[in-house]
Order: C-alpha cells, then sequence, then structure tokens
C-alpha cells in the first residue's frame, strides 16, 4: 500500500514539474516584463520571476492551469514587486533624486521617480489598481477581472489613490 502511494505522489510531482515547465516556458517572459517594468531592474526582475513561480509551484494544485494561471501570475507579479519596493528604504533616495532633476527632458523620469515612491507608500488594493490602469494601460473592466473586484470598487480605488496622492504631492512640494 505505501508503496502505492509513493508512485501515486511521485507521478503527481512529476506532473507538476511537467506543468510548472511548460507554465514557465510559456509564461516567464510575460512575469519578467512586467517585473521589469515595475522594478526597472534586471537584477531585481529575474528574481521577482523565479520568486513567481516558485508561487506558482505551491499553489498549482489550486489552481486551473488553463483558464486561472494568467490572471494569478498578473497579481502575484504586481503585489511580489509592490512588497518588494515597499520593503526596500529607498524612497528617501527616490525623492531627492525627483527633486534634484529640473530639465524638460528629464520630466518624464520625474514622473515615474514619483509615481514609484507614490506606489511603494501606497495603500497596496490602490496601488495595484492604479499599476493596472496607469502604467499597463488596461480598461478599468479588465483590471476589475485580474484584481477579482467590480469595476465600481476599481473606480473607487483609483479614486482614492489619486487624492491620496495628490495630497503626498502637495506635502512634497510645500
Amino acid at each position: 500500500m505505501r508503496r502505492r502511494r509513493r508512485q501515486t505522489a511521485a507521478a503527481a510531482v512529476a506532473d507538476d514539474a511537467r506543468t510548472l515547465a511548460r507554465l514557465f516556458e510559456t509564461h516567464s517572459p510575460l512575469v519578467h516584463a512586467r517585473a521589469m517594468r515595475l522594478l526597472k531592474n534586471p537584477h531585481d526582475a529575474q528574481e521577482a520571476t523565479q520568486e513567481v513561480f516558485i508561487r506558482l509551484l505551491r499553489n498549482l494544485s489550486r489552481l486551473d492551469t488553463e483558464g486561472d494561471v494568467l490572471p494569478w501570475l498578473f497579481r502575484t507579479t504586481t503585489n511580489y514587486c509592490l512588497n518588494l519596493m515597499r520593503d526596500r528604504s529607498r524612497r528617501a533616495a527616490l525623492l531627492d533624486a525627483h527633486r534634484r532633476r529640473s530639465d524638460g527632458q528629464a520630466a518624464r523620469q520625474h514622473d515615474m521617480v514619483a509615481l514609484r515612491f507614490l506606489l511603494s507608500a501606497a495603500d497596496e488594493a490602490q496601488a495595484r489598481a492604479a499599476v493596472y490602469v496607469y502604467l499597463d494601460g488596461m480598461t478599468y473592466d479588465e483590471t476589475a477581472e485580474v484584481m477579482q473586484v467590480s469595476r465600481r470598487t476599481v473606480a473607487n480605488l483609483l479614486d482614492r489613490f489619486r487624492r491620496w496622492a495628490a495630497g503626498q504631492l502637495r506635502q512634497v512640494t510645500a
């Protein structure tokens, strides 16, 4: 009986390994690109990609590998990257870099530095919605599907994020 259970468990592990390899081959470029877009650092993006797929392996039995995986990967990658940004003590350095920039050509970089600073300090749900809509260009409906909330919730999250961010920027520039 034990031998049969070991064989069954070994077969399940082998199936999971094959499934994970297939999913990694299919989706790792997308996960890496998303992490790179958020973190702006190849090493951090690679680390995030590996961590997301480690987490996928842990959750593989709970997911429908045909339909649930892509939204799950988007959520997990976004959450991991936002948490990584929060955990780092770069907020002051990013703010200083933002203040030092003054020429018009660097305005977009200013905006990205400010946005990354705001995202690292914002409420997690609001930050995720802002990333999906403002950085990824997703519609409210697409964002609602990925976040597994209603379209109205997305609108409310973004409204709160905009009001909060405006207040934060007023404090910085005052």
